[in-house]
């Protein structure tokens, strides 16, 4: 009987530790947006070293694999697919230990944080490993594997190849003053800087439209479901 208890209790632990695992609560976490919409089930490692800011949107098969060491960084008006996953650290073969014990104890570990900035996003199962820096307003492909920096508002794909420029400077210009104060907006110099190092030659990806009647409907009522939190609202 003791022992049919015991195996009873430790499956229930089991069960308990996977739930929390795979369904984490924002309180875990080391900031969370109050409107940051997360899709479940997701896993992450370390809870407390996931930032999330305001209107964020996190798909389901999000997987965080982070040592205590290392953080992630998620910010503003970015959207992160579905089965995408973020790794902060590469084991190192080391001679002598084999890599059964290499995963556990972190020995000669290459580690970094990972920082998305604001309004990236990143299409269905993308992997950012270590070092990865995913520039303002950028896009990143389906599928892409990124380790490196990648300039705002760039369209990449694969290893972080540029194929596009989410839009032209004058749109890039008008897109900032839209979602960020004066003192967050990149500056007419950092944009034609950003051109000439990176986005000169490149197609446009994005449209400047203006938007009709029906188009602001919909993206206000867009706004009231996800609890959108105005950047110009006085608080």
């Amino acid at each position: 009987m003791v022992s049919i208890l015991r195996k009873l209790h430790q499956h229930y632990y089991m069960l308990k530790q996977t739930y929390k695992r795979y369904f984490p609560r924002r309180c875990d976490f080391g900031d969370c947006g109050s409107n940051a919409f997360l899709e479940f089930p997701m896993c992450v490692d370390t809870p407390k070293n996931l930032h999330i800011e305001d209107n964020v949107i996190i798909r389901s098969l999000f997987r965080v694999i982070n040592s205590p060491t290392e953080n992630v960084y998620i910010k503003k008006y970015t959207v992160i697919g579905p089965d995408c996953t973020i790794v902060t650290n590469n084991h190192i073969s080391t001679v002598t230990i084999p890599q059964f014990l290499l995963v556990g104890t972190h020995v000669n570990d290459e580690s970094k944080d990972i920082i998305i900035e604001e309004d990236v996003w990143t299409g269905t199962r993308v992997i950012l490993l270590p070092g990865a820096h995913l520039g303002r307003g950028c896009i990143v492909g389906a599928g892409s594997i990124i380790s490196t920096e990648i300039p705002p508002y760039s369209v990449v794909v694969g290893r972080g190849r540029i194929i596009a420029s989410k839009f032209d400077k004058y749109g890039i210009k008008k897109h900032e003053q839209a979602l960020y104060k004066e003192e967050e907006q990149m500056t007419d110099d950092e944009i034609a800087s950003l051109f000439e190092k990176h986005l000169n030659g490149f197609r446009t990806f994005g449209c400047e439209d203006v938007l009709d009647e029906k188009d602001i409907e919909t993206i206000e009522l867009q706004k009231r479901i996800l609890r959108f939190i105005d950047p110009w609202a006085t608080k």
